[in-house]
């Protein structure tokens, strides 16, 4: 096993030497990881940190996304649930993120090599998010090619799934959208196939996974339908 990263923080909130719930993409012989740093009791970590290879694993180089809390030039308590993603049409590189503070929003940091990160666009900011996921349509052959798909629930509508769409590299982002029926679920993974389809598998709240798409670049969403019933202890 190589080590990564390691936690540096020192502030009080958090228990220190931790650093959990990775999110990982890869695209050629890059590799980017992105993870809580320097977890917090009530929820997130002190940073988002990111460790990334260009050289198919073997090297790596860490650090910590700017920006987002107070411990790194941001103003928000906590950052959560990374996601990373990578628009081959624009050559950038996404991590997804829930800053904590006011309210819990959904963000997306942008870097064209993995390793310099700017300062978070803001996809969501008037909604209680939670469980966010990113994908990019990277076939060059595709309809959409080009097209980033940011997922997350609100929890503040009983976890109301929501949708939004960039066409531009993550710089700006479309409104928030819901399925046809303003499905309910959480844990959503937004896929892309190589003709532009998006699928989003998602858990459900009557014991199923339910699955949802869009077939227009994000445009719109349709109706939720059952994959199967799952068995909960």
């Amino acid at each position: 096993l190589t080590q990564l990263s390691e936690d540096t923080f020192t502030d009080t909130p958090s228990q220190h030497d931790t650093e959990v719930e990775p999110g990982t993409f890869s695209y050629g012989s890059t590799i980017v990881s992105a993870f809580q740093v320097a977890r917090i009791y009530s929820g997130g970590g002190a940073d988002v940190g990111f460790s990334t290879s260009t050289d198919g694993g073997t090297t790596w180089t860490n650090g910590y996304l700017p920006g987002i809390t107070i411990y790194e030039g941001g103003t928000n308590s906590a950052a959560s649930d990374a996601a990373v993603a990578y628009d081959a049409l624009h050559g950038v590189w996404l991590i997804s993120t829930l800053p904590i503070g006011n309210n819990t929003s959904v963000a997306v940091s942008r870097s064209t090599d993995g390793i310099h990160w700017g300062n978070p666009v803001t996809v969501t900011g008037s909604a209680s998010a939670d469980k966010n996921w990113i994908v990019c349509d990277s076939t060059a052959t595709s309809k959409y090619y080009g097209h980033c798909y940011s997922e997350w629930d609100n929890t503040n509508d009983g976890d109301l799934i929501q949708m939004s769409t960039s066409t531009d590299g993550g710089q700006t982002w479309g409104p928030a959208l819901s399925t046809a029926a303003s499905d309910y679920g959480i844990g959503g993974v937004p896929l892309v196939k190589p003709n532009g389809k998006v699928i989003v598998p998602i858990s459900g709240f009557n014991g199923d996974v339910i699955a949802f798409s869009s077939t227009n670049g994000g445009k719109s969403w349709t109706k939720a339908v059952n994959v199967a019933s799952d068995i909960s202890h």
